[in-house]
């Protein structure tokens, strides 16, 4: 198991944005990166925030790959509408 450490810095800037923020899953994803920062392990981490083992790995990853911009929640693209223009003209209408 690696030793994840945050600077001081790091870990004032993850707390700022946990208690920050009114979404919910921001608030874990902070949390998470604390409690791994304060040693807990990942198991523990998922029990306690009541998510997956796997959630915690996305997390860290993500936090690792792109700091505090990671932690917040970005909409998968899916896939693109298949509506046409007529249909939603007709939908604005409504």
């Amino acid at each position: 198991m690696s030793t994840w450490k945050l600077l001081e810095q790091e870990w004032e800037a993850v707390d700022r944005l946990r208690f920050a923020t009114a979404a919910s899953a921001v608030f874990r994803n902070a949390t998470i990166m604390l409690m791994t920062a304060a040693g807990r392990a990942k198991t523990a981490i998922a029990r306690d925030l009541v998510c997956g083992p796997a959630t915690v790995d996305n997390v860290r990853q993500r936090y690792r790959q792109r700091g505090l911009a990671g932690l917040r929640c970005g909409r998968s693209p899916g896939r693109r509408s298949r509506a046409t223009a007529v249909y939603e003209d007709a939908r604005q209408e409504l």
